[in-house]
């Protein structure tokens, strides 16, 4: 029988339910850049199939080379289609469909006939715009409804340094859980009231 867990590779943070939609706040790309690679290389090392949309300030070929420092064999998990790397703007905005979310269960479900564990998906948000915060803010609370019941671990990182507290209070309130540095540790904290 498949763990009800994974462990999210973030120090601090440990395991969580599958089903899950964390929120993450970083103040320096080198606090994204270490919190993602553990995240990543932990859902490698699970045999889970893993999606990343990148965005400034960290792209896609700086995150290939920094998952080779702890995934040697990154290069054939790529070309096995078990980590994908890809431009924010193929996913988000330029989805085949237009329903971003229905692709994400779709990739779900072909990762499980594939026989990998679950899918561990995310993305650094840096690219969002004001004009298009109501809308991918829908697009969230919908992730945090529609994964509950599947083998997905979800992660959106968001610059704090670039937040206004009304899209803090927004981004916390749209995930299950959210990641921050407070001090020199990463810590979970829990919504008492999941949407």
């Amino acid at each position: 029988m498949a763990s009800a867990t994974t462990s999210t590779g973030i120090a601090g943070i440990g395991q969580v339910n599958w089903g899950t939609h964390l929120c993450q706040f970083f103040h320096s790309r080198s606090e994204l850049i270490d919190s993602l690679v553990s995240f990543y290389a932990a859902g490698l090392r699970n045999n889970e199939c893993c999606l990343m949309g990148t965005a400034a300030p960290f792209y896609a070929n700086e995150v290939e080379s920094e998952l080779a420092k702890v995934v040697p064999d990154i290069q054939e998990r790529i070309r096995r289609k078990q980590m994908s790397i890809f431009d924010h703007h193929d996913w988000y905005v330029g989805s085949r469909s237009g329903d971003a979310m229905a692709e994400l269960l779709a990739v779900e479900e072909r990762a499980l006939a594939d026989g990998y564990e679950g899918l561990r998906c995310g993305g650094n948000i840096s690219w969002i715009t004001r004009k298009d915060w109501s809308a991918f803010l829908d697009y969230e609370r919908r992730v945090s409804r529609d994964v509950r019941n599947h083998r997905i671990l979800a992660l959106c990182s968001y610059d704090v340094t670039r937040c206004e507290g009304f899209e803090v209070f927004d981004v916390i309130h749209s995930h299950h859980f959210t990641i921050a540095k407070p001090t020199r540790a990463w810590e979970l904290f829990e919504m008492t009231s999941r949407s």
